[in-house]
């Protein structure tokens, strides 16, 4: 219906699992991030890793530990201040990828 539309396809985040007595990432998601890469690749359509920009590998305990937390201790959601610096993270993404195409 709209032909001429820009596409973002926004990645998982990460989501952790226990690993003995650590927290670490999901080899789904790892595996998953890949897949969307390349099916935005294929696809011709513009992607942001919300996994990379979270920090890549390993990042949902830092987000739980911080002051003030971002994540819950299900090491799997964003609560609000968590959402609101995913929100921020993407707009500024956004408008650094427009700055630059001036």
């Amino acid at each position: 219906a709209f032909p001429k539309a820009s596409i973002v396809l926004v990645s998982v985040h990460d989501k952790s699992m226990k690993k003995g007595s650590e927290f670490v990432t999901d080899p789904a998601i790892t595996r998953l991030v890949a897949s969307q890469k390349n099916l935005a690749k294929t696809a011709d359509v513009a992607i942001w890793s919300l996994f990379d920009a979270m920090g890549g590998q390993n990042p949902m305990p830092t987000w739980v530990n911080s002051n003030p937390p971002l994540a819950f201790k299900d090491y799997i959601h964003f609560n609000d201040q968590g959402a609101k610096k995913v929100a921020q993270l993407f707009t500024d993404a956004l408008f650094d990828e427009f700055n630059k195409s001036k």
